[in-house]
């Protein structure tokens, strides 16, 4: 039976507290990070949606027409489900003001 030595473990430390940290959490409370971030919070929800369901977290072939033919093909059924939904929500509030008007 053979007596294997422990390895050396080195440790490293990461210190949150830095200048650069405090720089950018400085910069996330000013008034321009919290305007650009009001445009670009919409979109992060579509963008997780391409890349989780629709297969754009990579791109299959080679070169940019590729990509892009792939990402206008998915882009087709997001707004085919976008317009079901506006389609449904409106036939709804269409058939309660008709069952509100109906006399029976």
């Amino acid at each position: 039976m053979t007596n294997a030595k422990k390895s050396a473990r080195k440790m490293l430390f990461v210190c949150l507290n830095t200048y650069d940290y405090y720089e950018i959490s400085q910069y996330q409370k000013s008034e321009e990070f919290k305007e650009k971030h009001k445009k670009r919070a919409p979109i992060e929800g579509k963008t997780a949606e391409f890349k989780r369901f629709h297969g754009l977290s990579r791109t299959r072939g080679y070169g940019l027409s590729s990509g892009t033919i792939q990402s206008k093909l998915a882009a087709s059924p997001v707004n085919i489900k976008r317009i079901a939904a506006i389609a449904t929500s409106l036939l709804v509030i269409i058939w309660l003001q008709y069952e509100k008007s109906s006399p029976y």
